[in-house]
């Protein structure tokens, strides 16, 4: 196995890893997060509960796909579509309709 092979390992290993320490930083600040959008403890946990249906729904759809596609190119849309609509979540102000934006933003 040449050299290129474990770095795309350590990328496909690393990437659920990231994911899953976005998750575990989101549960950190929650109280934050309820208390500048000024959302009950429902709304919250409706955050909490798109972001794993979404995971739900998209991974067995982009295994699928990254067994018939290239997946260094399903890696690449996948994170930079992750990272685009991660920070444009971060722009969503506490005077808005805000539960309908931070649920797309997730």
């Amino acid at each position: 196995m040449g050299t290129g092979h474990y770095g795309s390992f350590m990328v496909f290993l690393a990437c659920p890893a990231v994911i899953f320490i976005y998750y575990a930083l989101f549960l950190g600040v929650l109280d934050r997060v309820e208390k500048f959008y000024q959302v009950t403890d429902k709304d919250a946990g409706l955050l909490q509960a798109i972001f794993i249906i979404g995971y739900m729904v998209f991974s067995p759809i982009f295994g699928w796909a990254g067994d018939r596609y290239s997946r260094k190119y399903l890696m690449l849309g996948g994170i930079l579509f992750w990272s685009i609509v991660t920070l444009s979540g971060s722009f969503v102000p506490a005077n808005v309709s805000h539960i309908p934006y931070i649920n797309l933003s997730r």
